[in-house]
């Protein structure tokens, strides 16, 4: 469903507005410095100023909001910040990062009293206001945590954009501006030695220095990494458009590694189908593409009864839109035409008997009618 224009909420004046650190211990009292925003109705529209604590909304609503977003989000090779809510000792640093979270709690239908007067439309501007907000007071170098968090901002809005539309341009500026941030943390040369130059998108000079060692846990940094160029993957696939990622950009960040389960394994594969189908659009690579993804399909039909391939059927979906949009254009031809009818067969064999559920990957939905009709 298609949303009007979104009406700016009051924000406060940035040359007022200090960035506040809010502590989310899960389970104490305190969890209520999870909500960012304090709710003054108007007769006319929705004002929302930021704040922080706010006696109007009870912690077992707050607590119920949260578990609303990790059901849909645990798990999800997009989201990489679930440790904030594993501890009592993690902090959110960024308030378009809640703003986000709440966001999708309003969008995946969580009805509360606190929450009835302001739209979808509502919370979408106050998410997007304080990303830019936040990235204009951003320094990257000194602020990695608050950098990782304003990317994981920036993917929850993409992501939303994608579900409710898409809004293909306002999502791939928030897609570019995750890839932005991750570049200049230089997430894309993770495993490269201090001092050594990659070639990339970005001069040296405008790179900030390498995250210091043990400061970030770098299993985190390379999902990150690696969900980033998911995102902007699948924008390239519903859009489109280029690809915010330069073709020729040597990456030296390491595969994420299973660490039980399974997320690791799924945030791969995804990832490995994405890059595939991102690059379809070079005609000279035809055949080599050709050999690359029946070796791929291949391959994942080996993989189907494993447990971590929980997301089996989007990557078949990715995979054998990647075919389709290979030989699409040569279908007249008899073998362009038969692995037309093999790649649709794969993705309606996977969808039988597969049961709706709650939050259903949107590029699924997005992708179906061109990819299959």
């Amino acid at each position: 469903m298609r949303r009007g224009t979104p009406h700016m909420p009051e924000m406060p004046s940035p040359a007022t507005t200090n960035r506040t650190t809010m502590q989310i211990p899960v389970h104490s009292a305190a969890y209520e410095s999870l909500c960012p925003l304090r709710f003054h109705p108007t007769k006319h529209r929705a004002s929302i100023a930021i704040g922080i604590h706010s006696s109007s909304i009870a912690i077992p609503e707050l607590k119920c909001w949260i578990q609303h977003f990790l059901s849909r989000f645990a798990g999800d090779p997009c989201f990489f910040l679930d440790h904030l809510f594993d501890t009592n000792t993690n902090t959110i640093h960024n308030q378009c990062l809640t703003a986000a979270i709440l966001l999708w709690v309003a969008h995946l239908g969580v009805v509360a009293d606190t929450l009835t007067p302001y739209t979808e439309a509502d919370l979408l501007a106050l998410a997007v206001s304080t990303a830019a907000r936040d990235s204009s007071t951003l320094a990257t170098a000194s602020e990695p945590q608050a950098t990782l968090q304003l990317m994981q901002s920036h993917i929850l809005i993409a992501l939303y954009l994608l579900d409710s539309g898409p809004e293909v341009t306002q999502g791939r500026y928030h897609t570019s501006m995750a890839t932005s941030l991750a570049l200049s943390m230089r997430l894309h040369t993770l495993s490269v030695p201090p001092g050594n130059i990659v070639p990339g998108p970005l001069p040296p000079r405008f790179l900030q220095p390498p995250i210091a060692p043990h400061s970030i846990p770098s299993q985190l940094l390379a999902k990150a990494f690696w969900s980033v160029v998911l995102l902007n993957n699948i924008w390239v696939a519903v859009s489109g458009a280029p690809s915010h990622i330069p073709s020729d950009m040597m990456v030296g960040t390491p595969w994420p590694i299973d660490d039980g389960w399974g997320w690791a394994q799924a945030l791969t594969t995804l990832a490995k189908a994405s890059i595939l189908l991102e690059r379809i659009p070079r005609p000279q690579d035809f055949t080599a593409m050709d050999q690359r993804l029946e070796i791929f399909a291949n391959h994942l039909a080996q993989q189907q009864n494993r447990p971590e391939m929980q997301f089996a059927v989007l990557i078949n979906v990715l995979v054998n839109a990647a075919i389709l949009q290979l030989h699409l254009p040569y279908a007249g031809y008899e073998l362009s035409a038969a692995r037309c009818c093999v790649a649709g067969e794969r993705v309606l064999a996977c969808l039988r008997g597969t049961q709706t559920w709650q939050g259903v990957d949107s590029v699924v939905a997005v992708s179906e009618p061109t990819s299959l009709y």
